[in-house]
């Protein structure tokens, strides 16, 4: 089954620059493991938001909770998991992306994204 695992810091973010840098790469670094291996099939960013959006192929919606609550920003993230079929695949990672621009000053991402999908 697939889902839509989707997520962005909470505010205010306690983590210095430094902090927040060390964990992107270690965020990416996990999530391209993923996509290596078919864990994972999609994965994006906002650059207007620190938040991020990957499509998780797993077994059971508690795999792939658990899957999110494996991801170093989990602990600083709100996460939705959500399942997704092939028919409402677009929707559901536009839906994403939207949540995470939600309250962003600047939310012309939003509209291209959805476009896109």
């Amino acid at each position: 089954m697939r889902y839509v695992v989707s997520g962005r810091l909470r505010q205010p973010c306690p983590l210095s620059p430094a902090e927040y840098l060390t964990l992107a790469v270690l965020e990416w670094e996990m999530v391209l493991s993923w996509l290596a291996i078919g864990t994972a099939l999609a994965y994006g960013r906002l650059g207007t938001r620190a938040g991020g959006a990957v499509l998780i192929d797993a077994p059971s919606e508690v795999e792939a909770w658990r899957l999110a609550a494996s991801l170093p920003f989990a602990p600083y993230t709100e996460v939705i998991v959500k399942a997704s079929d092939g028919a409402t695949l677009g929707r559901d990672l536009a839906e994403a992306l939207e949540r995470q621009t939600a309250g962003s000053p600047d939310r012309r991402a939003a509209p291209a994204l959805r476009r896109a999908s």
